[in-house]
């Protein structure tokens, strides 16, 4: 059996925070999801919403307790028991700007 790889570009760190995800549909036009941040790094984030979002999607992310707030390309989005899980990978280095004393990561 072989451990799992880690193949992420930067480590994540664990996180709880209130997110919303805007996206656009050719259909439906102007879509958003409502949820909660997991974890994040300076090149992306992991999100449980309510909603699923497409892979590929350009989305817009905010998260105000962490002053997150930008664009990414979703990467996956999977159920789970507890909601839509999706990862995010930034198109720019949003996070890494952050003053740290604004994060509140969990221990």
């Amino acid at each position: 059996m072989n451990p799992q790889r880690e193949l992420r570009k930067s480590p994540r760190q664990s996180i709880t925070a209130s997110a919303k995800v805007l996206w656009e549909d050719r259909r439906q036009g102007r879509l958003q999801s409502r949820g909660r941040c997991v974890n994040v790094s300076d090149r992306g984030a992991g999100l449980i919403l309510s909603d699923p979002v497409p892979e590929h999607a350009i989305v817009n992310v905010t998260a105000p307790q962490i002053a997150l707030r930008g664009y990414g390309t979703v990467r996956h989005c999977h159920w789970t028991g507890a909601g839509y899980r999706v990862g995010v990978e930034f198109t720019d280095h949003i996070y890494s700007r952050l003053p740290p004393q604004q994060a509140q990561f969990e221990a």
